[in-house]
């Protein structure tokens, strides 16, 4: 998902990217992409970013609630580091 959204928000300033959009017109990517209709292909990338960061919020706060909540528990374990015994 992380990369979905880096992939996303490096394509949102190209679709307004008028010039770029010319030129891609003349090219096979016209096949693929909605070159003509950039504005309506912005806002849909803008949703659809949108949508997945609400999920990927939703996700952290559930996963960090069930640790916060297992850890006032007692249920999860006490991890500590090694000790440090210096050598004299």
């Amino acid at each position: 998902m992380m990369h979905s959204l880096l992939f996303q928000m490096a394509l949102l300033p190209l679709t307004m990217c008028r010039y770029f959009a010319t030129e891609l017109r003349t090219t096979r990517v016209n096949r693929y992409l909605p070159l003509n209709s950039m504005v309506a292909f912005h806002k849909y990338m803008g949703y659809m970013m949108a949508g997945q960061l609400t999920f990927l919020v939703g996700l952290f706060f559930l996963h960090f609630g069930t640790l916060c909540a297992a850890h006032k528990a007692g249920k999860e374990p006490n991890v500590r580091g090694p000790e440090i015994n210096p050598v004299l």
